[in-house]
């Protein structure tokens, strides 16, 4: 028997967490996702993800908007709430907190909180920004601001105390490395690398000029795990936070 869950991701980005997701519950799983509502509000990202298919029997809900706590939600409860990489763009605790209590307010008896957020450790992605972001020589505005955070810490003075205040579990932070795979044979404005590099560095990398370019392409060859040919990988150390809901406790 299929058990129908109920999906929001908040900072959904490309949707590559959300299709590893689904194809892992597609090999083993009694749960079938019904719904998944997407908020986005990066231009590229939105674009990408309201013409994919997400390999679910309906089509996603895909929302070109930032969560604030005055977001209406298209339903009133979810089995399933991911927020991955996005805590860095409520620029304050407060914020921060108040997102938390209505993500926790949202979740189902029984629901599920995932998030993901960097950590200390090997910060590959982070210093390849810091470094590109020294040798720009032109501006280009934000369409928004970020700070720099770190999961476990986030978790223990933010949010885990309001979800003892919903009654639901703080299960153990996970942490562990994630990896990024960069081919710099191939940096075409389309390609799968020139997006990620664009995500990494918070510019559009196909408007660089060819002289940074270079400088980008030299520090991944330098710092870059060599894989096969010009395929190289980076890593970034990551914490997985987990909230559930029991339903005996709501009973």
């Amino acid at each position: 028997m299929l058990y129908p869950c109920q999906w929001l991701s908040i900072g959904s980005g490309f949707g590559d967490m959300e299709d590893e997701i689904i194809e892992m519950l597609s090999k083993d799983s009694k749960l079938s996702i019904e719904s998944l509502d997407c908020y986005e509000p990066g231009n590229e990202q939105f674009n990408h993800l309201r013409n994919h298919a997400f390999g679910i029997s309906n089509q996603a809900n895909v929302f070109h908007e930032a969560v604030l706590p005055s977001t209406q939600f298209r339903l009133p409860k979810y089995d399933l709430i991911t927020m991955f990489h996005v805590h860095y763009y409520w620029t304050t605790k407060h914020l921060r907190q108040e997102i938390s209590q209505k993500v926790f307010q949202h979740l189902n008896p029984g629901g599920v909180v995932f998030i993901l957020m960097l950590e200390e450790g090997q910060n590959d992605q982070i210093t390849l920004r810091k470094v590109t972001k020294a040798h720009l020589n032109f501006v280009k505005e934000r369409d928004y601001q970020s700070v720099t955070l770190h999961g476990s810490r986030v978790a223990n003075e933010e949010i885990n105390s309001i979800a003892e205040e919903f009654g639901l579990k703080v299960h153990e932070p996970q942490k562990y490395n994630i990896t990024i795979d960069l081919d710099m044979a191939d940096l075409s404005p389309t390609s799968t690398t020139s997006q990620l590099l664009s995500y990494i560095i918070s510019v559009d990398f196909d408007t660089f000029p060819p002289k940074l370019k270079d400088i980008v392409a030299h520090w991944i060859r330098k710092h870059g795990l060599l894989l096969k040919d010009e395929s190289y990988q980076l890593t970034q150390t990551v914490t997985s936070l987990m909230y559930s809901k029991d339903l005996l406790s709501t009973l």
